[in-house]
């Protein structure tokens, strides 16, 4: 077990050696994160700011007559 903590210690070193790396790392800690905050705010209630949005519908066609086999017409 010593020997793995060994191991985790001289990694952790060895990547505060290299800015690079360690700037990496911190970016893959923070951006899935932002990733879930930002979806999850975007998705916790979309009808809050819905109320000013004007909406019309419109319906202009002529419509069909189905006739369906053994029905009588009216």
């Amino acid at each position: 077990m010593k020997k793995i903590v060994d191991i985790f210690i001289l990694d952790w070193r060895r990547l505060f050696q290299a800015p690079l790396a360690l700037l990496l790392v911190i970016a893959l800690i923070i951006l899935p994160s932002l990733y879930a905050w930002f979806n999850i705010e975007a998705l916790w209630d979309p009808y809050s700011n819905t109320s000013g949005i004007k909406v019309a519908v419109a319906i202009d066609d002529k419509g069909a007559e189905v006739t369906v086999p053994g029905e009588t017409k009216k």
